[in-house]
């Protein structure tokens, strides 16, 4: 259930959510310092996301290497989406979406 303010439940990453997050792909290989090669084939597994002029989203991404991360992006309706925070250590298929700060 949704707190007023809150994230939303976690749901299945849709088309629309591996479109936002290729969209970010320049921005989440930068900040792992590593080859945009290695996002080719990179898939958004699950997401939570809040309503806040536009929405702050926190996705669960499997890489093409098989390794887990978490994200937090901010996506606007009228400007360029905005990568915030990655989180690397400790993340599995299992991890809970959690905030990232």
């Amino acid at each position: 259930m949704t707190r007023p303010g809150g994230y939303r439940d976690v749901a299945v990453a849709d088309e629309e959510i591996q479109q936002f997050i290729i969209g970010l792909k320049s921005s989440i290989a930068l900040k792992l310092n590593e080859s945009e090669s290695l996002l080719n084939d990179f898939k958004a597994i699950s997401y939570t996301s809040r309503a806040v002029l536009g929405g702050n989203y926190i996705v669960k991404i499997q890489l093409n290497d098989g390794r887990v991360i978490h994200i937090k992006a901010n996506k606007f309706p009228n400007r360029p989406s905005e990568l915030i925070a990655i989180q690397v250590e400790g993340i599995t298929l299992e991890s809970p979406l959690e905030t990232i700060n």
